[in-house]
């Protein structure tokens, strides 16, 4: 099922808003594109249009503000850059053709979905080309070396941040000490992220501080089940935690509140934007993670210059904007810079010129990547709060301590 919301951006919004957004990349959804000597092409493999599209064309969008500015200032090694892309449809099962269409198209590095599951079929087809690619937003630890491949990296937060992260918050700042654990079997971000939380929490409060689990799916019919479970709990829980992602993540909390729940709902950084809320349009008391706040009150000066620019140039894209929209800039200086240090457009050279990244600096903060993990461990998150409905944000997070996930 897909909310109200989506549907109507998918299928009446996207249309006319995708037309403009593959013109302005230079590129055709359905003829393909030769690259103009010299240039260098950067190949979207995305989900312009369904359920991933909230988090993937923002991406797409500023990813082309970035390339823009460095084209103004003659490109990376004197290429300029160009971009093409497909559109996946949000369809796991069009991944793999989306990134073998946008190679068909003379894409050199490849640009995937902000998701392991959703992402990693294009990413793969990079690697097999020994191609660099990025996910958007990828959180899984799996994106790279432990899922992928050598040559494959991700803007995205990881899960385990997260869960980590925000244990630490429920238990240090807010005096929390019991909690209630809804799980969204969907993908390897909600598994990594109720894990990670779950170890984390039990290191701080112990085990029987869980005072519940659950698990549900977006196709459940109803909750009703997993409300009893959360009355039923051996005590009623300080908060839940909320691992999940839309259209189910909405659907949960609705169901939440209308039995009467108040606690407090920790969620991920999928609980981002706006996109989501007329599914439970007043809803507060909603803790969540992001990677930015994109509400004009980020603590980075740049970030917020970032989302005007950016609002300026979309302004149809404004409704489906979310935190995750200034990767896809970082991106695309992370990788020139990589590049630039490489002296070489080489897969081999540029993913060895990335390992090597410590607190490198980016026009959206410091990077950090390693041999092992391809996904920037050591970054800020931004800790924000929904009350009535407006989201605002809280202050700056990072775990003390972080659990990884077995992969």
């Amino acid at each position: 099922m897909v909310f109200p919301t989506v549907r109507k951006l998918v299928h009446s919004k996207i249309p006319a808003l995708l037309s403009a957004v593959l013109l302005a990349a230079g590129c055709s959804s359905s003829t393909s594109t030769t690259s103009q000597s010299g240039d260098f092409t950067i190949g979207f493999a995305l989900g312009l249009t369904g359920l991933i599209q909230p988090f993937d064309l923002p991406s797409m969008q500023t990813a082309q503000i970035a390339m823009d500015e460095i084209n103004s200032k003659g490109g990376v090694l004197g290429r300029k850059l160009k971009a093409v892309s497909a559109d996946t449809h949000s369809d796991v099962n069009q991944g793999a053709n989306a990134g073998l269409s946008v190679m068909g198209k003379g894409a050199q590095m490849v640009v995937v979905s902000c998701d392991y599951d959703f992402g990693g079929p294009a990413a793969s087809q990079a690697q097999a080309k020994g191609l660099v690619s990025f996910s958007v937003c990828a959180g899984s630890i799996k994106f790279g070396p432990q899922g992928v491949g050598d040559k494959a990296f991700t803007m995205g937060m990881a899960a385990a941040e997260e869960g980590s992260g925000i244990a630490e918050w429920a238990y240090n700042t807010k005096g929390f000490r019991s909690a209630f654990v809804m799980h969204q079997v969907y993908n390897a971000f909600n598994d990594e992220s109720c894990s990670s939380f779950t170890n984390r929490w039990t290191q701080l409060a112990g085990a029987p501080s869980i005072v519940g689990k659950a698990d549900f799916k977006d196709t459940d019919p109803s909750y009703d089940s997993q409300i009893t479970a959360v009355r039923n709990a051996s005590k009623a829980p300080d908060f839940i935690f909320l691992c999940s992602v839309s259209p189910g993540m909405p659907k949960m909390m609705r169901a939440i509140r209308s039995a009467g729940l108040q606690q407090p709902i920790l969620e991920n950084q999928s609980a981002g934007g706006d996109y989501w809320k007329s599914a439970i349009p007043d809803v507060s008391n909603v803790y969540y993670t992001d990677l930015f706040s994109i509400n004009g009150d980020d603590p980075s000066s740049a970030i917020n210059n970032l989302v005007r620019d950016w609002k300026t140039k979309n302004p149809q894209s404004v409704s489906v904007v979310d935190g995750h929209m200034p990767s896809g800039y970082g991106l695309i200086y992370v990788w020139s810079d990589a590049v630039k240090q490489a002296g070489s457009f080489d897969g081999a050279k540029v993913a060895k010129a990335l390992e090597g990244f410590k607190d490198h600096q980016t026009p959206i903060g410091p990077w950090t990547y390693n041999a092992q993990f391809h996904i920037n461990l050591t970054r800020q998150m931004r800790l924000n709060q929904i009350q009535n409905g407006k989201t605002t944000f809280v202050q700056q997070l990072r775990p003390q301590t972080l659990v990884l996930p077995s992969v």
